[in-house]
């Protein structure tokens, strides 16, 4: 592999790890338009403290802190929004960062920070992408954690069947999400050597967003799929920025056309399956909260008649 094509594949892993930390709060019912912030954040963070001499390892996770404790703030305060909200309010606070950033000429204004000595390489992005997998199928996969992504998706506060606070699954899942997306972050900064408020931009938000539909959020390896590909092709047929948008235009919409859930489809949830057998579903009927065993039955079509009791009994 030529030094041309090696960089290519530090940004295409460098994307990847983005785009999987983007899937991780859209299958959380959380459209992010600014996660691209949360990741300049990050670069800032680490660029800065790696000029200071701060080692490489500490650099990373101040960036994956920071980013994290970012998008914690941000989840806490829009807990209450959803869909077009909340991507309204994160393209907002993306824009916010990116204006206040620009203006501060400490942080290179709207030049950004240079100087940021190249010190990673393409394995360590591979490790880094091979960590990722490995805990989205062992810990996200195959725990209560996914069953908890799938609900707060459909109705948040079905998140309460499982015992669990929906507000605390959401912040849990958006702040993961940050975390990760600040390490890919810190990553850029030690690519490129620079980071600009440009990197903040709605733009580069967007090519996450398209890339991860692209390749499907719902299974770890698509949306990382999705940014190698797009990321990689462009590339390789030598297209300019506007080609690029053409490009990623036209796939978005072929995809949502024929695969609607992306490049890798979406898989169902396993976990009761696992623990209740194969008729849960039926049994349960989850996304019917009164019809859960247990559970007082108070809809309007039953009034009149005997309302089922925890004890099994009856009253009118």
């Amino acid at each position: 592999m030529n030094a041309y094509w090696g960089f290519v594949a530090m940004v295409a892993g460098i994307n990847a790890i983005a785009a999987w930390s983007l899937a991780i709060a859209i299958r959380s019912g959380q459209l992010s338009i600014g996660h691209a912030a949360f990741a300049g954040l990050a670069g800032y963070t680490a660029g800065i403290l790696d000029i200071r001499g701060v080692p490489l390892l500490l650099c990373f996770l101040a960036a994956a802190a920071v980013s994290a404790a970012m998008g914690l703030i941000f989840s806490v305060v829009a807990l209450r929004l959803q869909g077009l909200l909340l991507a309204v309010a994160s393209l907002a606070f993306g824009q916010a960062v990116m204006i206040v950033i620009s203006s501060r000429p400490e942080l290179g204004g709207a030049t950004g920070l240079t100087g940021v000595p190249l010190n990673v390489t393409l394995p360590e992005i591979l490790a880094v992408l091979a960590v990722l997998l490995a805990a989205d199928w062992l810990l996200v996969r195959r725990s209560a954690f996914n069953l908890r992504l799938h609900l707060l998706e459909n109705d948040p506060l079905q998140v309460t069947l499982t015992g669990r606070s929906w507000q605390a699954a959401r912040v849990i899942s958006f702040t993961l999400s940050t975390g990760v997306v600040g390490i890919a972050g810190a990553f850029e900064v030690f690519t490129f050597g620079i980071v600009q408020p440009s990197d903040l931009s709605f733009d580069r938000s967007l090519n996450l967003v398209v890339f991860a539909a692209v390749g499907g959020v719902y299974s770890g390896i698509g949306p990382m799929l999705g940014a190698g590909l797009l990321t990689a092709v462009p590339q390789l047929l030598s297209f300019t920025a506007a080609d690029r948008t053409i490009l990623y235009s036209f796939l978005l919409l072929l995809v949502m056309l024929v695969r609607p859930y992306g490049l890798v489809p979406r898989r169902p949830v396993r976990v009761l399956d696992m623990l209740l057998g194969k008729s849960w579903q039926r049994e349960y009927k989850i996304y019917n909260p009164s019809d859960v065993p247990g559970a007082r039955r108070t809809r309007a079509e039953n009034r009149g008649t005997p309302k089922t009791t925890v004890d099994g009994g009856t009253e009118r």
